[in-house]
């Protein structure tokens, strides 16, 4: 089976490169004008995707006050309540934009978009990294190691999350020293 960099140099080849070009059989007298198609493609989609870019929001749940009109004080309760919902929906969108904003901003989403559109689907995977203090945001790059197990009854709801490192027999056998040496790879 073809290594993880010898299928993204072929993803490349055929998206930066002029793979397609030379794999399609173009019949004679056709314009073949010398333009890489895919990447045209992929660079629309990416535009019309993000062209824009996109807005974080936070939204919260207001308790409608007029239901306690006979009971001032429970008026002036849910008035405070509403208002630390409202802070806390401020917060929210703030530390999104700030993740954001410490991650190259938007120019990752626009990376996403085109990987999306050139092999069909992007991963983005977030973790705090405790020695620089903050949380990063970062593409998976060999997508087709990510594996999500979809829920039985909601196509939207994923029970579980994979991410499968490809690693050689030797790499293996040292990291794992009592495995036999003729295990199948």
């Amino acid at each position: 089976s073809p290594s993880r960099y010898t299928k993204i140099k072929e993803r490349d080849e055929y998206v930066y490169g002029d793979r397609i070009e030379k794999t399609l059989d173009t019949p004679i007298g056709h314009d073949k004008t010398p333009i890489n198609w895919l990447r045209r493609a992929v660079e629309i989609h990416r535009d019309q995707f993000m062209g824009r870019g996109f807005t974080v929001t936070s939204k919260y749940n207001a308790e409608d006050i007029s239901k306690y009109d006979k009971d001032p004080q429970e008026q002036e309760r849910i008035i405070i309540e509403n208002g630390a919902k409202k802070e806390f929906a401020e917060e929210r969108t703030r530390l999104i934009d700030g993740i954001i904003r410490d991650n190259g901003g938007y120019q990752l989403f626009k990376e996403l978009s085109e990987t999306a559109g050139a092999v069909g689907d992007a991963v983005l995977k977030a973790y705090y990294d405790e020695d620089d203090k903050k949380y990063v945001l970062s593409p998976i790059e060999a997508i087709e190691n990510f594996y999500a197990v979809w829920s039985s009854d909601n196509f939207r709801e994923a029970t579980l999350f994979a991410f499968v490192n490809q690693e050689s027999k030797i790499d293996i056998l040292e990291d794992y020293p009592s495995l036999p040496q003729d295990i199948p790879t």
